[in-house]
Parts: C-alpha cells; structure tokens; sequence
C-alpha cells in the first residue's frame, strides 16, 4: 500500500534492475549462490516443485533497459527510498551498498540506513520501512513455509514471527496456501498444480525480490576427532548452530558419526 512499492511496474522495476550473480560475488567472492526469479531453495527445485517453464516465462532476470521500461510505467517520481539492514551484518552492509549502486543506476535513488537489529525487527514489524533486506525463509521440505511467510493474511498493525512483512494483499494467492497445507503429501498432482500457480502469481506480482541463498559452512579440526560432513561426499548432515539447527536440523546426527582419530605414538 505504500508508493511506489505498491505499483507492480515499480516492483518489477526493481527486480530487473538487479542482479543477483554481480551480489553474490562481489559480496561473498562467489561463496553463495545467486537465487533464482521464483526464491526457492535450490533442494525443492532438486524436489520438482519449482516449474521451469513459468519461471522462464514471468521470471526477472538482470535487464537494465527493461527496468527502465517499466520503471516510465510505474509513476516514480524520483523520491529517494531508504534500503535498510541491521548495523553490524558486514556482508548486508555491503550488500546495501551493491544494491544501491544498481537501483540508481536504473533511476531510482536510494538511501542505505542501518539500524541497530532490534530497530530493524521493529520497523519490520510495523511496516516503517522502504525496503529492506530480509532472509527468513529456511530449508522445508515443501515451498509451503515459503510462499505461507509470503502471502499470510490478514495483516495486522503489527506483523509478527516474520510473516508477511511486505504487506502485500492477494486473498487468491492465500487461499492457494491453505488448500497448500490441507492436501496430503503423497497428491503431488494437486501440490504441483497449487505451488506452480503461486510461483506464476509471485513472478508477475513480485511482491518480493529475491537476491541470493545464504551460505552455510563449518570448519572442523581433524587432530581428535574425524569423519566429519563434506559438502563434497555422499554425507548430508548439516554441522551448524544456526536457528535451532542443532535440535531441528541434522546437527545432532554429524556429532554422533564421528570417531576418534588415531592417535601417533612418539
């Protein structure tokens, strides 16, 4: 509801006027990977519920002229938007700065804030922002948790646990959603047809833009103990302590398959 965030040609503008592989790289030295159009982890496209065709079709990839294309359609009249991020989060921080340098350079002025993180959650919340960049959707076995965090209604004075905080209305989109969370795994003719219809209306409406997937890594000291996960090798286990990883996730598994290294004599 707020302008120009809430005309779709100024949404798309944005989307075309960035470029997600030059953040990632410039950023994290290539160490994270580009998202695609749609924002769905890597595992659920591994997983099929990302349709390529509507991604192809509706999708925004990096296309400057098109930004600027739309951006005549939108009705932006120039006013300077502020971008924000938590104080202290060095690789948004810099993120901020990538990002500025490509909107401006499409035509829409942007401002880098960075509040402290609590500020940040509270704006977030009350919805006193511009944009600002954002980064909780998680692995799931299904793009339910995904597009439910997208699409969550009704909205409220105050958005809470991170649901829904661009305010974007679509009662269809929501409704997908719910028929999403009551139709049994094993009928992935309907999931498909559900999740494949929310990708389309997310693409078109674009009432998010995603940017890149956040790395996750782990280093280990082999002198005690060893066999520990390998991005490289058949092990999937995840040895990270982020966001209850270590309860919720795979964590606990890593731990419990390592074994002592032997041990030299002298």
């Amino acid at each position: 509801t707020k302008a120009p965030m809430n005309n779709v040609n100024f949404r798309r503008a944005l989307a075309y006027a960035l470029n997600p592989s030059a953040i990632a790289q410039a950023v994290y030295g290539g160490i994270t990977s580009a998202a695609t159009p749609t924002g769905l982890l890597p595992t659920l496209n591994k997983a099929g519920f990302v349709d390529q065709t509507v991604e192809k079709q509706y999708g925004a990839t990096y296309n400057p002229a098109m930004a600027k294309s739309l951006l005549a359609k939108s009705g932006y009249t120039g006013r300077t938007l502020t971008l924000e991020a938590p104080q202290g989060w060095s690789d948004w921080n810099s993120a901020q700065l990538v990002i500025q340098q490509e909107l401006q350079a499409a035509g829409i002025k942007v401002q880098v804030v960075e509040p402290s993180s609590n500020q940040r959650t509270a704006d977030l919340t009350n919805g006193n922002y511009d944009l600002a960049l954002d980064n909780n959707a998680g692995l799931d076995s299904s793009p339910y948790s995904y597009f439910q965090r997208v699409y969550q209604l009704p909205i409220q004075k105050e958005q809470a646990a991170q649901m829904n905080w661009e305010r974007f209305s679509s009662p269809t989109d929501w409704n997908l959603v719910q028929q999403a969370s009551s139709t049994a795994p094993s009928d992935t003719a309907k999931l498909n047809q559900i999740y494949s219809s929310l990708e389309k209306d997310f693409l078109q409406q674009q009432p998010e833009i995603p940017l890149w997937y956040n790395g996750v890594w782990f280093q280990g000291n082999t002198q005690y103990w060893s066999n520990f996960p390998s991005s490289t090798g058949s092990d999937q286990n995840m040895p990270a302590m982020w966001n209850n990883y270590i309860g919720a996730m795979t964590t606990v598994l890593a731990l419990a398959q390592l074994t002592p290294t032997p041990q030299k004599t002298s």
